[in-house]
């Protein structure tokens, strides 16, 4: 039986240090990449697929709760590891 890789939130991670921290985390589990910025989101996500991860995008904006409670409230994915950038 193979292990199941943990699933990483990193927020911040549409630019710099966010998207670092995705490049650094991308072989290590499957990655939640959260930022305001679409654009950026998209940029990293081919970052991270080029370093052979895995990523889905969530466009997200950290400083509304709102925007926190729906994605804890709906997401059909585990949460392992929290990068708050």
């Amino acid at each position: 039986m193979r292990p199941v890789e943990p699933t990483i939130l990193i927020t911040g991670a549409g630019s710099g240090l966010g998207r670092g921290l995705a490049v650094a985390w991308a072989k290590r589990g499957h990655l939640l990449l959260a930022d305001r910025s679409a654009a950026g989101l998209q940029e990293s996500e081919t970052v991270v697929m080029a370093a052979g991860g895995t990523c889905r995008r969530i466009v997200l904006d950290v400083t509304d709760a709102a925007e926190i409670a729906r994605l804890v409230g709906k997401s059909d994915e585990r949460i392992d590891v929290l990068v708050n950038n």
